[in-house]
């Protein structure tokens, strides 16, 4: 409540303001949203002369949603938006507004929209809500409550001034260690029941996804919750110590008391169970181990792929005594793949080491860790593997397998309208068969032609030329984009299909028109004639005929394509199949041409302004999903919605491009002219929507569909018979309905008759009755979940896009939209020319020759500019270096020089200076040695040994300390050396800082001062 009254004292004070600047005044001080499981959804209700109230749904949008939350949070995100009361309930005040309409993007704030007064919504059954899209939260405390100790219990975080919980369904290993380190510590386990009960305070989370441990909840993925989708019975229960996630072999937790873990172990494994403790040390310790029954090699008696979309494709599992377990994706490769796609017979197509939504996860044993395989082997047991693990069902393995290639010899076209058209059937080994359709497209059809040297023009499922008679030689067909016939394509063959799906194809010279990508759906054939039907894109009628001209191999069109748009010139309007004039399916003609309405949003406005085109007074009642049959034809209107007062639906809005299909056709009953339809009492008094009364309100028979004292409610739409309790509004539900009232779809399912399937990427299965999720499984996201969150893409929207897309955004193939700064590359990991590193933020060397060098290492990829040298070019060769004819001194790879060195100089990079006591101090490149010989006095290949006197003795001037010394004798051998000093200084070459230039490696330094005469 302290929360409602600041924020409505925010919003008045803005409504305020606002038009005390541009001078207008609003009926409307306040707005707030009402009954919401969390802190940012629920009814909106507007304060209106000081009293609250709702907002009909009338053409309620993702717009006024958006400018809703902005005005509220300042967020112009909404998560969902709602017409009707069955998520947050239904006002008890008056419906204050209708027609709110927040035109433009620039709109930002409610009182910038403009509404209606005039309200069409009788009760308060179309209140619209909202749930706000409000993320980082502003999380400033954690706690862990109700639990056994201070390690354990329900997760709550503090945003806002209030304690909220986080909903459980969509927490994995790396969102649960997350939370952990939000609240400071490490994950020990998680739960999936409120085992330490339900908060109270909101819901603050309903779905999280962290793509590795975060340090933060606010950088995983958030989405808030709805009341259609949390609850308090989901909150999260969790163990958060300082010993952090343990590291459990062949079993799973299932308790925790404080300090001690409860593991059950694996079926296959004893004892049932173990404890682990966590130590004051921060360290776990386990009492004993998970211990296998079972040894290697195991006892498989049976393997199966299972939760695939097929038998070829799914989650591994072999049979070990009489059980089924699965094999953990530690170390699994392609080798592992190929042989289990052996052992059912098949060859390898891919395999997940993270099992997919599609297979699914199983209880019982993981019998298999680590399997090791060559690929040649034809039974895992030829391969190496461990049996004790630490998986959990998160890591079992599953592989997609196709057969083999068919050895066919022909090909044929039979029981057509012609030579070209006909049932596809190939001959294999002397026997003629079919060809299932079941993942047969365009490219399989065009090399099924090509065995005939034709091109495929056409193909038709569901064996529209008659059932063939042999065998079925292919199930399935995978033909990839180097299939060069139809004889190196991979096929399955489980024994699935009939003659029922046997495929048919239309080969000629001429191939596929070019307007075949409306559709195969949208084409016929018929001896030579191609007739395509305009329909295609829902907004044309008529027919085309496309002839093949075998000389110029292209197609001769006729006809042409007539298109319709709002508003429609109908010229007839009819009502069709039903048991009078003023019964039946809506039908306008126009274009010569009779077609329907669709259901979408009809209601009694709608039935009263086609009942006025009739000539008929407003109409009794009105039926949907074709309850007079269905219709043929173009379906000209969707979405129709027309005010009380509206006389012809051009009067109204609709589509003219529909989404519908013919079991959605709309019937109207129009009141008769004579007597308007009434059944009343004695008194002559009853309510219109009666059919009869005691009383004017007190009606004992309703129409069909309606219910209530005065029949206006309506009966669910899963009524059987469409009848109801006239009281109550109770039936007995159709299939695929449930609820009191039969109004609700079976989970699985949604759609005006409860009969489509809910996206795929619904959690749990389950979704609205418009088929938006309530929440989207992991990787998913959108209102009907068929997007790939920010970052991801894929079938499954499991993989990661490549870290160089802005945004963090790319294509379902993973090519990025745009690359970051830096970045170039259809999925932006390659760096622009003169980058490098991980984020490629690192400028290449100025001194590489053609400046781009490799993103990882910033080596130059093409050498470098002359005279640099090293990996980066970030050397400059040797001064001394001889430059070749270009001027260049050293090589770039090592730095070594290109020529001979300067005088005074060698070594690879003549960085060494030659012996002083070389002739003009000049010697070899390769080894130092003195190029004209030495200076008088010196001998040895350096010139480095000085000779004593004319004999043979010499002595090393590197190793002059050996002559030099203390003690006896001392004074004579300086008296030697300085004889040697003396003779030296009379040749002209030589000087006396010969000695002293090595005196650190010396006890004694000679310089004239010490040199007696």
């Amino acid at each position: 409540m302290a929360r409602e009254k600041l924020i409505s004292m925010h919003i008045a004070f803005v409504f305020l303001l606002y038009h005390v600047l541009i001078g207008i005044a609003t009926d409307i001080t306040d707005i707030r949203l009402a009954n919401g499981v969390g802190l940012f959804d629920g009814r909106v209700e507007v304060l209106m002369n000081g009293t609250w109230g709702t907002i009909c749904d009338t053409f309620f949008t993702s717009r006024e949603a958006n400018v809703i939350c902005n005005t509220l949070f300042g967020t112009p995100q909404h998560q969902r938006y709602y017409r009707y009361s069955d998520a947050y309930g239904a006002g008890t005040g008056p419906i204050h507004i209708d027609h709110l309409d927040c035109m433009g993007w620039e709109t930002t704030y409610f009182n910038e929209c403009t509404y209606s007064l005039d309200v069409s919504c009788a009760d308060h059954s179309h209140d619209v809500a909202v749930a706000c899209k409000v993320f980082p939260l502003n999380i400033t405390k954690t706690r862990l409550i109700d639990g056994s100790g201070p390690y354990d219990g329900r997760i709550e975080l503090y945003v806002g001034g209030r304690w909220g919980t986080i909903d459980r369904r969509s927490v994995h290993k790396f969102e649960a260690q997350t939370i952990c380190r939000t609240h400071g510590a490490s994950l020990a386990m998680y739960f999936d029941t409120a085992i330490y009960g339900e908060g109270t305070g909101p819901v603050l989370i309903r779905y999280i996804n962290c793509n590795e441990e975060k340090d933060t909840i606010n950088s995983c993925s958030l989405k808030a919750p709805s009341r259609s989708s949390s609850s308090h019975r989901y909150d999260l229960s969790i163990a958060c110590t300082p010993c952090g996630l343990p590291d459990i072999y062949n079993g799973h937790p299932v308790a925790f008391n404080g300090t001690e873990l409860t593991v059950t172990c694996h079926t296959g494994f004893y004892p049932t169970q173990i404890k682990m403790k966590c130590l004051n040390n921060d360290s776990w310790a386990e009492e004993q181990r998970c211990t296998p029954f079972n040894a290697f090699p195991l006892k498989i008696s049976d393997i199966q792929l299972k939760n695939g979309e097929r038998p070829s494709k799914g989650r591994v599992e072999i049979l070990v005594n009489g059980t089924w377990g699965t094999i953990c994706d530690t170390n699994f490769e392609i080798a592992d793949a190929n042989v289990v796609c052996k052992m059912l017979g098949l060859e390898y197509r891919s395999y997940y080491t993270w099992v997919s939504d599609d297979s699914g996860r199983r209880g019982g044993p993981i019998y298999v860790n680590k399997l090791n395989c060559i690929g040649t082997e034809s039974h895992i047991n030829h391969c190496s593997y461990e049996i004790s693990n630490h998986c959990t069902h998160f890591d079992d393995v599953a592989v997609e397998c196709t057969g083999l290639t068919l050895n066919i010899t022909d090909a044929r076209l039979v029981n057509g309208t012609g030579p070209y058209d006909g049932r596809a059937e190939i001959n294999v080994n002397g026997t003629w068969g079919t060809i299932c359709d079941k993942n047969f497209d365009l490219q399989a059809a065009d090399l099924f032609c090509d065995l005939m040297g034709l091109r495929a023009a056409h193909y038709i499922t569901g064996a529209i030329y008659g059932e063939g008679s042999g065998p079925v030689f292919i199930d399935e067909l995978f033909c990839e984009d180097d299939d060069y016939s139809l004889r190196s394509c991979r096929y399955l063959s489980h024994n699935e299909c009939s003659h029922e799906r046997d495929i048919s194809a239309v080969c000629n010279d001429c191939g596929t028109p070019d307007i075949y990508h409306w559709g195969h759906d949208y084409f016929t054939y018929n001896g030579t004639t191609l007739f395509a039907d305009c329909s295609h894109d829902k907004r044309s009628i008529g027919k085309l005929e496309l002839t093949c001209d075998t000389h110029t191999q292209k197609w001769i069109t006729e006809g042409e394509c007539q298109e319709y748009s709002f508003p429609l010139d109908i010229t007839e309007i009819r009502l069709s199949d039903g048991p009078s004039s003023t019964n039946g399916r809506v039908e306008l003609k126009l274009l010569d041409t009779w077609g329907t309405v669709c259901d979408d949003l009809f209601g009694m406005n709608e039935a009263n302004a086609i009942c006025s085109m009739l000539g008929y007074p407003p109409a009794k009642t009105y039926y949907l999903n074709a309850h007079y049959g269905s219709g043929t034809g173009p379906i000209f209107v969707d979405g129709l919605s027309c005010d009380r007062d509206a006389s012809h639906i051009n009067n109204c809005t609709y589509d003219t491009k529909d989404n519908c299909d013919h079991d959605e056709d709309v019937s109207v009953v129009c009141t008769d002219r004579k007597n308007n339809g009434l059944s009343i009492d004695s008194t002559g008094s009853c309510n219109p929507a009666c059919k009869a009364c005691t009383s004017y309100d007190d009606c004992t028979a309703c129409a069909a569909r309606k219910y209530g004292s005065s029949c206006q409610h309506e009966c669910g739409v899963g009524c059987q018979n469409l009848i109801c309790d006239i009281k109550s509004g109770s039936c007995t539900c159709s299939s695929n309905f449930q609820g009191d009232n039969c109004d609700q779809c079976v989970n699985g399912k949604y759609g005006k008759t409860c009969d489509i399937n809910c996206p795929r990427g619904c959690a749990n299965d389950v979704c609205n009755g418009s088929g938006d999720c309530y929440s989207c499984k992991t990787g998913f996201t959108g209102n009907m979940c068929t997007q790939c969150e920010y970052g991801k893409y894929g079938t499954n929207c499991d993989i990661i896009c490549p870290s160089g897309c802005s945004n963090n955004t790319c294509k379902d193939n993973g090519d990025c939209q745009s690359c970051e700064d830096g970045f170039t590359g259809s999925k932006c990991d390659q760096c622009v020319a003169g980058k490098y590193g991980i984020n490629c933020e690192h400028d290449c060397s100025n001194n590489c020759a053609v400046e781009t060098c490799i993103k990882t290492t910033g080596v130059c990829n093409d050498g470098c500019r002359i005279n640099f040298y090293g990996q980066q070019c970030n050397m400059t060769c040797s001064a001394t270096c001889l430059p070749d004819g270009e001027g260049r001194r050293c090589f770039y790879t090592n730095g070594s020089c290109v020529k001979d060195c300067q005088n005074g100089y060698y070594g690879d990079m003549c960085e060494v200076r030659c012996s002083e006591n070389c002739i003009n101090i000049v010697c070899l490149k390769a080894n130092g040695g003195c190029k004209f010989g030495c200076v008088d006095g010196f001998k040895g290949e350096g010139c480095t040994q000085w000779m004593i006197s004319n004999s043979d003795n010499t002595a090393n001037s590197l190793n002059v300390n050996a002559i030099i010394g203390g003690g006896v004798g001392a004074v004579a051998l300086l008296v030697a050396v300085g004889v040697i000093i003396k003779m030296r200084r009379r040749l002209t070459c030589l000087r006396y800082g010969h000695l002293t230039r090595h005196k650190p490696e010396y006890l004694y330094e000679l310089t004239d001062a010490g040199r007696k005469s």
